[in-house]
């Protein structure tokens, strides 16, 4: 339902999309692979499959911790509960649509997932490396992070 979609450069900034399926595949065999699947407003399965890695700042490339929706090179997210911000995280992904109870694919588009929306409503905001968590509380998303320009710590329910 997407194009292939890479995030996170020291060369170059913003997401390009990846030209050949082999470029992810190459990823998910030399970092780390991720597969998530979740339920979307729609009531079908949402699977985000893709791969990270961690940048080092000399230019080389080590391997970290994550589980969860990737919603762009610049956070993970773990379903359990974790959430971090990392600028220092390149991420490769794609997602698609299935039906609930057949498991086959699904055409059309794929609404934003909870990091797509964290991610936009914290566009401009200045939030310390490690200030923020994501949790669940009766049912709903909780994203709580300090913001920096107003010394307070915020919750917002998604």
């Amino acid at each position: 339902n997407t194009p292939i979609i890479q995030e996170g450069s020291f060369y170059k900034s913003g997401p390009r999309e990846l030209a050949k399926t082999r470029q992810l595949l190459n990823k998910m065999t030399d970092g780390s692979s991720v597969m998530i699947a979740n339920r979307d407003d729609s009531g079908h399965i949402a699977l985000t499959v893709g791969a990270w890695e961690k940048m080092k700042s000399s230019g080389g490339f080590g391997v970290g911790f994550v589980a969860g929706s990737i919603a762009g090179a610049s956070m993970f997210f773990v379903q359990t509960g974790m959430f971090f911000r990392n600028s220092r995280i390149r991420s490769s992904r794609f997602r698609m649509l299935l039906d609930s109870t057949t498991l086959q694919h699904v055409p059309g588009d794929v609404s934003a997932d909870i990091g797509d929306r964290i991610e936009h409503y914290t566009d401009g905001i200045s939030i310390p490396p490690e200030g923020e968590t994501l949790f669940r509380n009766s049912g709903k998303y909780v994203y709580a992070y300090y913001n920096r320009d107003e010394h307070k710590l915020m919750l917002i329910g998604f």
